[in-house]
């Protein structure tokens, strides 16, 4: 086989190498995204496009994720390479919130720009999580867990085996460390300090807040 000869038909593998790609691609977005955001709604989740999506995947992936890791252990191959498909297919989202996350339904991520959470964290139902958020461990595999319809500002840090009690809400740029906070406080500051109790947020629905004063 001559030079050209070789030459030809490699361009024909990329040719088709590379449709193959773009095929993938359009039937991800026009078949695959749109069942995802879909799948996100019948959770409740509610937010931009771009958290619909990743927790339309993540609603869909971290059963099979869950139970993988049960079967055969936390350092089985499919467990891992599920891990890291799901990764590889958020990538884009700006957010990393792992499979092993618990979320519960009614979860308004309205940007994902740098929210970050511990595979092991908790997230209660309706609750309200903004750009920034940071849900981590304190080095020692204790991580934060998270009651229901709570209110998380941007850019706030909550770590370690912090407990956010029901319907608490925690400001922007706060940072609640190994603290358990009590069921409708509201947090400011660094570190986080509660300067309300029984704080009803008027804007949420006030059938969720019943307790809160």
């Amino acid at each position: 086989m001559d030079l050209r000869a070789a030459l030809a038909r490699m361009a024909a593998i990329l040719v088709w190498i590379g449709g193959l790609a773009a095929l993938s691609a359009t039937l991800w977005l026009c078949v695959a995204t749109p069942a995802l955001v879909l799948l996100a709604r019948r959770h409740r989740y509610s937010g931009s496009w771009w958290a619909l999506y990743v927790l339309g995947l993540h609603a869909a992936l971290a059963p099979i994720y869950r139970g993988l890791r049960a079967s055969a252990g936390p350092g089985n191959v499919p467990s891992r390479l599920l891990a890291l498909i799901y990764q590889v297919l958020t990538v884009a989202v700006g957010a990393e919130i792992p499979l092993g996350v618990t979320i519960g339904d009614g979860l308004l991520l309205g940007h994902t720009a740098g929210v970050v959470m511990n595979g092991l964290a908790v997230l209660g139902e309706d609750c309200t999580v903004g750009p920034g958020v940071v849900l981590g461990s304190d080095g020692r595999g204790r991580v934060p867990a998270i009651g229901r319809n709570v209110y998380i500002g941007a850019n706030a840090v909550i770590a370690g085996s912090a407990i956010i009690g029901d319907h608490a809400t925690i400001g922007a740029g706060a940072t609640v460390v190994d603290k358990q906070i009590p069921a409708c406080a509201l947090v400011v500051g660094n570190p986080g300090t509660v300067v309300k109790e029984n704080y009803r947020r008027s804007y949420h629905n006030h059938a969720k807040e019943d307790g809160c004063e």
